[in-house]
């Protein structure tokens, strides 16, 4: 972590450092606050190209000094000048704008009061230029200590959320920082109208509540979310900012719901049994194998930088904004498709609940009907923002998967406690048949990687969806595992259209099952759809944040803090996918199949990418070792092999013609790429851009820094 020798012992800072950036912000933290509490603040600037440098005040966070106890305002100002020579030997071409909020905003403006130099302007944010009424009424009691209550300094969840958590927050203190205050007040009142360069002051938004209970923003606020309508320094040209609120349990849950495996459950093991017969387990094995080294690949990455641009963002850091752009859009048609099967899996399984019931629901009316209202309740979810979304989607595939659990483990009693050697030996089957059951297998893993869409979101990104990406995918294999063994051992009477569940469950005599699996299953069905409408519109948030797509897609709810207008236009579009399929007569079924089998080519496409960019990059930031290499290129020759078996033979028609879609698809993304490269080339160089570094890595002098937001 970088130090320096201040006025009274060392000083901990931290800079966020953009790409080509136009210029630098010093900040001055308030009191009881950190640097760390502004790295919202800094992903924002970066997306502007612009630095952001912050210090930890004495006696604050991980600087020297006693809690709480600043000292002198000179003292202050003196280490504000150190850092701001440590920013301009780093980059010395770019201008360099002293910021401060609160107790720093005091401090700035005593600095360029007595003298403006090196500084071209500064921002004072909730800076109380002259006593505060509290203020005085403190001092004039006097004693010991200053305690100031949370709620009046912020509306702001997250803010609110660190102050009581964050061990180096505080908002108590034996000392008081007002005795240094006086001083700087009086000099301030006397000589502070003097000032020669620009001065912005940001106190409190000139904005309605958005219901009655809401309070308006402080200038807490404002410092953490920088101003829209007050000020252009500091705001990206390019939406708002996602708000780092999100704990692993979300992380985890978004990977969970987005890989939808009671979904899998109840129709991959019987798709590669069909294929593989017993050597079903061995198919899963290699298709584990093969996502787990996608996964360990991604995670080299995320464990350095994170973004809500998930793959897209770190194939552009091995392969620049074009390959950037494919995978995002890559991973946009699977998403969206898979959006478009969610919706219609909630329509099958929904429907066969109903007919078992007794109640007719096979009309086009019915059918858009079950369709409007899966919709419905998913873009609810996940418009409400990604903790409810995320919690909703985990407790659903618990639920469902609970109701699974039922049938397989009759189909366990049934069989008795023995094993099925067969399957262990993979009896019967060729090795052949095997790859193909695991290019099937394959599928099923699809959509762990969306907790990388949680970048900028996550609170300690890095560690966290480095973790998750790991742990699902291990999860999933031994799930799928268990899963399949126990459904084979029921599965004698299984053909081409059958529902393996049902199958398993008559098998089991637990026939009366197979209502609860269909409802677990539709409830299913709309938290997957919640899900990858989560991740596909964070891949629009990140091209609407670059300046690839319309900057509206990068539109952050101000209640909710999700990218809204981007969750609206993807469930808008898969709900009209989803009624096509439903008018034209297409079969739940079928359409199923056909949205899943080309979404996959999405995915696929995003994984090839990323496992060969990875090496690349690592090489680039000379952290290049065999392992990486070995990795990407095994994980990348696997998913090419999976792609090519799904092309070659040729498989029965229209099925055939799918890869052939997919292709037209992305073809039409990358042409939409050339063109915005023809006709605003600054604005495709962005693509790839918004990413936020480990905290570790920002001045490695032997790496070179990691580079945050925005690259002109």
């Amino acid at each position: 972590m970088p130090y320096f020798q201040g006025a009274s012992g060392r000083v901990h800072y931290r800079p966020w450092l953009a790409r080509r950036p136009q210029a630098a912000i010093i900040f001055l933290h308030g009191f009881g606050e950190h640097s760390g509490l502004y790295e919202r603040l800094a992903a924002e600037l970066g997306g502007a190209a612009i630095d952001l440098w912050a210090v930890d005040e004495i006696g604050h966070g991980l600087s020297d000094g006693d809690r709480g106890i600043v000292g002198s305002i000179d003292a202050l100002e003196q280490n504000a000048r150190l850092l701001t020579s440590i920013a301009r030997q780093t980059r010395p071409e770019i201008p360099v704008v002293l910021a401060g909020h609160s107790l720093g905003g005091v401090t700035a403006a005593v600095a360029v009061t007595h003298n403006p130099e090196p500084w071209i302007g500064v921002i004072l944010s909730g800076t109380p230029i002259s006593p505060p009424p509290w203020a005085r009424e403190a001092l004039e009691v006097g004693g010991e200590g200053l305690a100031l209550e949370p709620a009046d300094l912020s509306a702001d969840p997250w803010y609110l959320d660190a102050l009581a958590n964050d061990p180096l927050a505080f908002t108590e203190t034996d000392g008081s920082p007002l005795d240094s205050l006086p001083t700087a007040w009086e000099e301030l009142g006397r000589r502070f109208g003097s000032v020669t360069i620009p001065v912005l002051f940001v106190h409190r938004r000139l904005l309605t509540p958005t219901t009655e209970k809401e309070p308006p923003m402080t200038t807490t606020d404002v410092a953490l979310t920088p101003p829209q309508a007050e000020s252009s320094i500091g705001q990206s040209a390019r939406g708002g900012a996602l708000a780092r609120t999100v704990g692993g349990i979300e992380v985890l849950a978004q990977s969970v719901a987005a890989a939808a495996p009671s979904v899998a459950i109840a129709s991959v093991p019987g798709s590669i049994f069909l294929v593989a017969g017993q050597g079903t387990l061995l198919s899963i094995v290699i298709a584990a194998v093969v996502v787990i080294l996608v996964a360990y690949t991604i995670r080299l990455q995320a464990r350095r930088t994170v973004s809500s641009g998930s793959l897209a963002t770190f194939t552009g850091n091995g392969f620049g904004p074009g390959a950037s752009f494919a995978s995002a859009w890559g991973l946009l048609i699977g998403y969206a498709l898979f959006a478009v099967g969610a919706l219609l899996g909630a329509w099958l399984y929904a429907s066969s609940l109903l007919a078992k019931l007794g109640i007719s629901s096979s009309s086009e009316v019915a059918g858009a009907i079950l369709v409007l209202a899966a919709i419905s309740a998913a873009l609810t979810s996940a418009y409400r923002g990604i903790r409810l979304s995320a919690r909703v989607g985990l407790a659903l595939e618990l639920t469902s998967l609970t109701f699974i659990g039922i049938v397989l483990v009759a189909s366990l009693v049934t069989y008795g406690f023995r094993l099925d050697t067969a399957q262990f030996t993979a009896k019967g089957a060729s090795s052949t048949d095997v790859v193909l059951g695991a290019v099937l297998a394959v599928g099923a893993f699809a959509g762990f990687e969306s907790a990388a869409s949680l970048g900028l979101e996550a609170r300690h990104a890095h560690r966290t969806i480095a973790r998750v990406l790991i742990r699902i995918v291990f999860a999933l294999a031994v799930l799928y595992l268990f899963a399949s063994y126990t459904e084979i051992l029921g599965f004698a009477k299984l053909t081409g259209s059958s529902a393996p569940l049902h199958v398993v469950a008559d098998y089991a005599g637990v026939s009366w099952a197979s209502y609860v699996v269909d409802l677990g299953v539709a409830v299913s069905m709309v938290a997957f759809a919640a899900a990858v409408l989560n991740a596909a519109a964070r891949s629009l948030y990140t091209l609407g944040r670059e300046g690839a797509l319309r900057a509206r897609l990068a539109s952050v709810h101000p209640r909710f803090g999700s990218p809204h207008v981007g969750i609206v236009v993807l469930g808008v579009l898969a709900a009209a996918i989803s009624l096509v399929f439903v008018f034209t007569g297409t079969g739940a079924l079928t359409a199923f199949i056909y949205t899943g089998t080309t979404a996959s080519f999405g995915f696929f496409t995003a994984y090839i990418l990323v496992s060969l960019a990875t090496p690349v990059w690592l090489w680039k930031r000379n952290e290049l070792t065999a392992v990486p290499v070995i990795t990407g290129v095994a994980a990348a020759a696997a998913m090419l092999y999976v792609v090519y078996k799904n092309v070659v033979p040729a498989p029965p028609s229209p099925l055939n013609l799918l890869p052939w879609i997919y292709l037209g698809l992305l073809l039409l993304g990358l042409a939409f790429y050339a063109a915005l490269r023809l006709r605003s080339p600054e604005r495709a160089r962005e693509i790839g851009s918004v990413q936020v570094a480990a905290e570790a890595e920002l001045h490695d002098s032997d790496r070179g820094p990691l580079h945050v937001g925005a690259s002109a």
